[in-house]
């Protein structure tokens, strides 16, 4: 009888054992997961402060052209053109409007070498869309709608729709 307790005994402290031992692997997994979400809460939270200027978005106003609509902040106008064209450029991002006369014959030159993509309705004004031949661009020819000025586009192709839904023209 005192060897069944005997033996009784030390398997009950040998269940123990592998117990804690199993306790502390569950342990180290818990505390591996804490850490992670933890991490990825603190770049949560950094992304978070951090503004994405492509979220921001700004009006812009060309008279000569006679139009306007919105486009990211990050994009910023540069100052080098002259008074009859814009260009708003950011990285490899970019909207060009070019009004000219002489600007309008040099794309009708070159109109035949471009591929049509597209003819739409853009602000209530008839629009065709060519590919470009920098790479993720669009060329736009666009007629004014109450001046019947022709205004060529060169827009990247992601800013295309928000250019559509916010073009304005104006007198």
């Amino acid at each position: 009888m005192h060897k069944g307790r005997a033996a009784i005994s030390f398997l009950f402290v040998l269940f123990t054992i592998v117990v804690f031992f199993i306790g502390l692997r569950i342990g180290k997994r818990i505390e591996k997961i804490d850490k992670t979400y933890e991490q990825s809460q603190k770049t949560a939270q950094k992304n978070a402060l951090r503004t994405d200027p492509f979220l921001t978005y700004i009006p812009f106003y060309s008279s000569f052209c006679g139009m306007r609509f919105l486009h990211p902040a990050a994009l910023k106008e540069q100052d080098d053109q002259a008074t009859d064209e814009a260009a708003l450029v950011y990285d490899n991002k970019m909207i060009t409007l070019r009004c000219t006369n002489q600007h309008i014959r040099t794309f009708n030159r070159m109109r035949n070498s471009l591929t049509l993509t597209e003819e739409k309705t853009i602000a209530s004004a008839a629009a065709q869309l060519y590919t470009s031949s920098l790479k993720d661009t669009y060329l736009i020819y666009i007629v004014h709608p109450t001046t019947e000025k022709e205004i060529i586009v060169t827009i990247s192709k992601n800013l295309l729709p928000l250019f559509e839904q916010t073009l304005e023209f104006v007198k």
